[in-house]
C-alpha cells in the first residue's frame, strides 16, 4: 500500500514537472541570457587579452548593451492587446508594447535599465581608468545587476521577485565600496551593506508571513489542496482579496513595503541615502540613484496593482494600504526638500533630492491606483519622469565625473565657481541636466513633474498635489544655488581666481554623450509639451 501511495506521489510530481517544463520559454529570455553571455566575456576578454588591448572592453559591452537594446526595440512597437500567460511555471510575466494597462510593458522597462547600464559603463570606465582603478570587474558587476534588474521587473512570484532583488542589492555593496583607495567609499560600502541588510530582513520577514498564511490549509484549503504555490503573484491577490483583514496579511504586506521603501529611499528609510550617494564612487551613485530607483518603484507598481490590489482602492474607496502609501508620499518629500535646503556637497544634494524625486514617483503611483483617475496619463507621467530622471541625473554625474580633483566624496558646489569661463560646455550641459531635475520649462523634467501634479489632482489628491507644488519651489531654490556658483561670479580672492583659472578639458566621447543627454531634456521636453498641448 505504501509503495502504490509513493508511486502516485512520483506521478504526481512528475506530471508537475512536465507541466512546468512546458512554460519554459527560454527564447523569451534572449536579452537577459545575453546580458549574463556578455558579463562572463568581459572577463573572458581580460584574461586573453594582452594589457595593450584591454581598453577595448568597455566599448565591447557599450556595442554588446547596444545590440540588445536594438533586439527589443521592435517588441516596443507591438500595439496589440493580446492576453499574456505567465511563463517558467509562473515566475515570470512579460508584456510588449509600451504599456500594459495601468503598468509599462517589461519590454519598456528592460530597454529603460539597459539604456541606464549603457551610460553607467561610459561613465564608469573613464572614471575609474583615471583613479587606476579596476575596470573590467565594474563591468562585470554592473553588468550582472542589469540582468538582475531586467528580471525583477518580470517577476510574477515572490521567489523570482527576491533572489533578483538580493542579486542586485549583493551587486551594489560592492560597487558602492569598489574605491578601496578611498575611507569614504568603504564607510558607504559598510553603512549601505547594514542598512540593505535591515531591508533584506524587513522584505523576507513579510514574504514568509503571507506564504505562511496563504499557505495555511485552514485558511486556503483550495491551494493546499491543489499543491499551488502560495507565493505566486496571481494566487497571493485572490487571497488576500478574501481576507482583507487578517492581521498576519496586513503584517506582512507592511514588512513588505518597507523592505521596497528601503530601495526607492523613501521616509522613513531614506537615512541611508545622503551617505552612500556621497561615498559610492560617482558612476556608481549614478546607477543606485537611477536603476535602483526605477527597480523600487516598478516593483511597488507591481505589488499594488497586482497582489496587495485590495488594500489599496475598492468600490468602498481607499484602504490601509492606500493610506498608508500617502502618509509615506507626503513625509518623503516633505523631509527630502527641507533637509536639502541647506546642503552644499553636491553628492549629498544629489542624494537629498533623488529622495524628492522618489516622492514625485510616489504620488505618481497613487494616482494610478485611484479608481476616478486617469490612469493612462499616470502611468505616462511615471515613465516619462523616469526618463526625464535618468537624462538629468547621468547628465549631471557625468559633469561631476569631469571635474578636477580624485576625492568626488568631498566636492561641493562652491567648486563650481568659474565654470562657465572655465569650461563652458560642462556648464552649460549642468545648467540643462538640473534645471530639469528642478523641473524648469522647456525642459523634460518640467513636463514630466507637470504631468504627475495633474494626474494626483485628477485623482483629487489635492493635499498631495499641494505639497509637491511646494517642493518644486524649493527644489528650485536648492538647485539654483549651485548653478549660481557655476554661473554667477561671486566675490573671490586672487589666489582662489587663480586657481580656477585652469580650463577643464572634456574628450570628444563625452561631449558626444553629455550633449545626447541635453538634447534629449530639450527636444523631449519641447516634443513633450507640443503633445500635450495637442492632445
Amino acid at each position: 500500500m505504501q509503495a502504490f501511495f509513493a508511486q502516485a506521489g512520483t506521478d504526481a510530481l512528475t506530471k508537475t514537472l512536465h507541466a512546468v517544463n512546458d512554460t519554459n520559454a527560454w527564447s523569451s529570455l534572449t536579452p537577459e541570457i545575453g546580458i549574463a553571455l556578455l558579463a562572463v566575456l568581459t572577463l573572458v576578454f581580460e584574461m586573453i587579452l594582452p594589457k595593450s588591448l584591454r581598453n577595448v572592453i568597455p566599448n565591447l559591452a557599450l556595442i554588446g548593451i547596444a545590440a540588445l537594446i536594438g533586439g527589443l526595440i521592435p517588441s516596443l512597437c507591438h500595439t496589440s492587446q493580446a492576453e499574456y500567460e505567465p511563463i517558467f511555471g509562473g515566475l515570470i510575466y512579460q508584456t510588449e508594447g509600451l504599456f500594459a494597462g495601468v503598468l509599462p510593458s517589461t519590454t519598456l522597462l528592460r530597454v529603460f535599465f539597459l539604456t541606464a547600464a549603457f551610460f553607467v559603463i561610459f561613465l564608469g570606465a573613464r572614471y575609474l581608468k583615471k583613479r587606476d582603478l579596476p575596470v573590467t570587474e565594474f563591468l562585470h558587476i554592473v553588468l550582472v545587476v542589469t540582468g538582475a534588474l531586467m528580471l525583477l521587473v518580470q517577476s510574477n512570484n515572490f521567489v523570482m521577485l527576491f533572489v533578483a532583488l538580493e542579486t542586485i542589492t549583493v551587486g551594489f555593496y560592492i560597487l558602492v565600496g569598489y574605491n578601496r583607495k578611498s575611507n569614504a567609499s568603504l564607510e558607504a560600502g559598510v553603512k549601505y551593506l547594514v542598512m540593505g541588510g535591515l531591508s533584506s530582513a524587513l522584505l523576507l520577514f513579510g514574504i514568509v508571513l503571507l506564504y505562511g498564511v496563504a499557505g495555511n490549509p485552514e485558511l486556503n484549503k483550495e491551494i493546499a489542496a491543489a499543491g499551488i504555490d502560495a507565493m505566486n503573484f496571481d494566487v497571493l491577490k485572490d487571497f488576500i482579496a478574501a481576507h482583507p483583514t487578517n492581521p498576519l496579511v496586513l503584517a506582512g504586506i507592511s514588512l513588505v513595503i518597507g523592505g521596497i521603501a528601503f530601495k526607492i529611499g523613501a521616509f522613513p528609510f531614506q537615512i541611508w541615502v545622503p551617505d552612500v550617494y556621497q561615498g559610492a564612487p560617482t558612476p556608481t551613485t549614478a546607477f543606485l540613484a537611477v536603476a535602483s530607483k526605477a527597480a523600487g518603484i516598478f516593483t511597488l507598481m507591481l505589488l499594488i496593482s497586482g497582489p496587495f490590489i485590495s488594500l489599496v482602492v475598492s468600490s468602498n474607496g481607499a484602504r490601509p494600504l492606500y493610506w498608508l502609501l500617502a502618509a509615506v508620499t507626503g513625509m518623503t518629500l516633505i523631509f527630502s526638500n527641507i533637509t536639502a535646503l541647506g546642503q552644499t556637497n553636491t553628492k549629498r544634494l544629489m542624494g537629498l533630492s533623488g529622495v524628492s524625486h522618489a516622492g514625485f514617483l510616489l504620488l505618481a503611483i497613487l494616482a494610478a491606483a485611484q479608481p476616478n483617475a486617469n490612469n493612462g496619463l499616470a502611468a505616462s507621467a511615471i515613465i516619462i519622469y523616469l526618463i526625464a530622471y535618468l537624462a538629468g541625473a547621468i547628465a549631471t554625474f557625468g559633469v561631476m565625473a569631469e571635474m578636477p580633483g580624485l576625492d568626488d566624496s568631498t566636492q561641493s558646489s562652491s567648486d563650481y565657481q568659474l565654470l562657465v569661463k572655465r569650461s563652458p560646455f560642462l556648464a552649460g550641459i549642468l545648467g540643462c541636466s538640473v534645471g530639469s531635475l528642478a523641473g524648469i520649462p522647456p525642459s523634460l523634467g518640467f513636463v514630466a513633474k507637470f504631468l504627475v501634479i495633474v494626474a494626483a489632482l485628477q485623482a483629487q489628491l489635492y493635499c498631495l498635489a499641494a505639497i509637491a507644488l511646494l517642493c518644486v519651489g524649493a527644489g528650485v531654490y536648492y538647485y539654483f544655488a549651485w548653478l549660481r556658483e557655476a554661473f554667477q561670479r561671486t566675490w573671490i580672492s586672487e589666489e582662489r581666481a587663480k586657481e580656477l583659472s585652469t580650463p577643464i578639458e572634456v574628450s570628444v566621447p563625452s561631449r558626444i554623450v553629455l550633449a545626447t543627454l541635453a538634447t534629449i531634456i530639450l527636444i523631449g521636453g519641447i516634443v513633450q509639451s507640443f503633445l500635450q498641448i495637442l492632445l
